[in-house]
């Protein structure tokens, strides 16, 4: 590191700093063995005075405690690594080690980081170490190792730009990182490239270096969540992604807590809802920190066709098709992946990227024209993908078209519990009243029935219908397409998208466009314009590839079977956006 001074003082007690002066810190890094603890105090003596005037000495402060407290980290490491207690040290006057000060590390955004992702560099090394910004161990231990080189960087830690999930990563080719206790009560050894969420309030870290175990606890404590809030967002939108806003999901904490554990592959923060067949909850991966939602099943024997024909067609769709949201994972809770089924009650756990929200709660009013178009044709890609494959949806609804990001318009169709590899169908009960075409329930239907919903769903967008309890009718036929007449000539849409609602609501199946017909209408034209011009937001290189082609899609949730759907909530979303 440098040598160049701290724009602020560095060495202090932060118990007698007001909150106010330190609202970018959020977490400590502490020695929690006797090498971890003498290597600390070693560095910040060896540097004396010169410490304050060194950019790691913003990231260091004392952590004083009385003569009468004996440290844990008093306690000596066996070789296998087991802690045992030291006779010597807990003699009276045998060593000054409890009247010294000890220190720690200071993870706050008011001194950002500069390792890789924005992240803090952990390793070998001390004051002029390159690359390492909180030597958590000497450039060389006392026993000479001669393979702890200087400035050796060994973990990193950053954040996740979008869910807020402090994730560590292993840098080091011959020093692994154990993570204690970090799936439940296993270990986790990360090697080189190794990544896991630090879910935990206290996280219990272990580096080794020869002989030598230097132990640590991260510990996230913060004096104010709103402030850290925008602490946080603010270091993202200036250090991680220059000049965007970081919009952060409602549905996720913005901190670890107690009552966060791992499951399978996720980080459960919260239940988002509950019933009698099941439940959903949201979280983060468990490796990338990115945002996920599990649905859990309580799967009944005579549900099992329901939820394995789920499961098939889910499956079939690469995880990158353009508007279409398969699941990520499915396992039982005997652990098993794919789900054994084995149990006259079986809990079945499926986990899918979770949604910012759906096409029921979106806030369209702030969403502009241009935006709303992508979204609606990313469906559209979606359902002509499907249909290609001959499936019929059979549950295209506005809870079931999920936006997973508005500044860079992503959307795509879930749950797949009603879908169906046929030509033809007549179940009647498919979808909500309100959602499914006129010909539902009188007879055989075909996949003209989505193109029908779809177009529902996206007129939805512009008005929300009230009469949501009925099957539509000539009547109700008659009122959709007067909205849609309305819409038009009141300039809330081209004439062209008019025209194209229009024929996907056609009473008459016959007389509705398939989804392939309908992506080659007119009213796209514009978008195919707009991206020409440099000078339009739908110019960006990650807009193109989601609005026009092969792209990353999340996705979240998935319908519940049958009777689960009447006690579980379809979606993921808040209820409010």
């Amino acid at each position: 590191m440098s040598l160049t001074a701290s724009p602020t003082p560095s060495i202090r007690d932060t118990a007698s700093v007001p909150a106010d002066e330190a609202w970018g810190r959020f977490a400590t890094l502490s020695p929690d063995s006797t090498d971890a603890e003498a290597a600390l105090q070693e560095l910040v003596e060896s540097l004396g005075d010169q410490l304050l005037v060194t950019t790691l000495g913003a990231f260091i402060e004392p952590t004083p405690r009385p003569a009468s407290e004996k440290c844990s980290c008093s306690r000596n490491h066996d070789d296998s690594g087991n802690l045992s207690d030291d006779d010597s040290n807990d003699e009276p006057g045998s060593d000054d080690t409890d009247q010294r000060k000890t220190y720690r590390f200071v993870l706050s955004f008011d001194h950002p980081p500069q390792g890789p992702r924005a992240g803090w560099v952990l390793g070998k090394g001390n004051h002029c170490g390159p690359g390492v910004q909180l030597p958590v161990c000497p450039p060389r231990t006392t026993n000479g190792d001669a393979f702890a080189r200087p400035g050796g960087a060994i973990v990193l830690i950053y954040m996740h730009p979008e869910t807020g999930a402090f994730i560590i990563q292993a840098l080091s080719q011959k020093h692994p990182v154990t993570y204690r206790s970090g799936d439940g009560n296993r270990d986790i050894i990360l090697e080189t490239g190794n990544r896991s969420v630090l879910h935990m309030t206290r996280n219990h870290l272990r580096f080794r270096l020869g002989r030598k175990i230097f132990d640590y606890v991260l510990e996230f404590d913060i004096a104010n969540e709103d402030r850290f809030i925008a602490a946080r967002n603010n270091f993202a939108r200036v250090a991680i992604r220059p000049g965007e806003s970081i919009e952060p999901y409602k549905q996720l904490d913005h901190l670890p807590k107690q009552s966060h554990h791992r499951m399978h592959r996720m980080v459960v923060h919260r239940t988002l809802s509950a019933g009698a067949f099941g439940l959903v909850k949201s979280g983060v991966d468990t490796e990338t920190g990115d945002a996920v939602a599990m649905k859990t099943i309580h799967c009944k024997i005579r549900q099992v066709p329901i939820v394995k024909n789920e499961l098939q067609i889910a499956a079939s769709f690469p995880k990158d098709t353009v508007g279409i949201i398969p699941i990520l994972g499915a396992w039982c809770e005997h652990g098993n992946s794919p789900p054994c089924f084995d149990s006259p009650l079986e809990d079945i756990h499926f986990s899918m990227p979770l949604a910012r929200c759906d096409f029921e709660h979106a806030p369209w009013e702030s969403i502009d024209h241009h935006k709303r178009m992508v979204l609606f044709r990313q469906t559209l890609q979606g359902l002509q993908t499907i249909h290609s494959r001959g499936i019929m949806h059979r549950d295209i609804s506005p809870r079931n078209l999920l936006i997973d990001d508005l500044q860079t318009p992503r959307a795509g169709i879930c749950d797949f519990g009603k879908a169906k590899r046929a030509a033809q169908g007549k179940e009647p009960g498919i979808g909500p009243l309100h959602t499914v075409a006129p010909e539902v329930g009188s007879g055989p239907y075909s996949s003209a029935i989505d193109i029908w919903s779809l177009a529902y769903a996206w007129l939805w967008a512009y008005q929300k219908r009230t009469d949501v309890n009925v099957r539509t009718d000539a009547r109700r036929q008659a009122s959709l397409i007067n909205t849609v007449d309305k819409l038009s000539q009141g300039g809330d849409i081209t004439a062209d998208f008019a025209d194209l609602l229009r024929l996907m609501l056609s009473y008459e199946p016959d007389r509705r466009p398939t989804a392939e017909k309908a992506l080659q209408h007119s009213a796209w034209d514009e978008l195919e314009y707009a991206a020409s011009d440099v000078g339009t937001e739908c110019n960006s290189p990650r807009l193109k590839a989601q609005s026009f082609g092969p792209g990353p899609a999340k996705k979240p949730r998935l319908q519940i079977p049958d009777d689960v759907n009447a006690s579980i909530p379809s979606t993921l979303s808040p209820s409010t956006p």
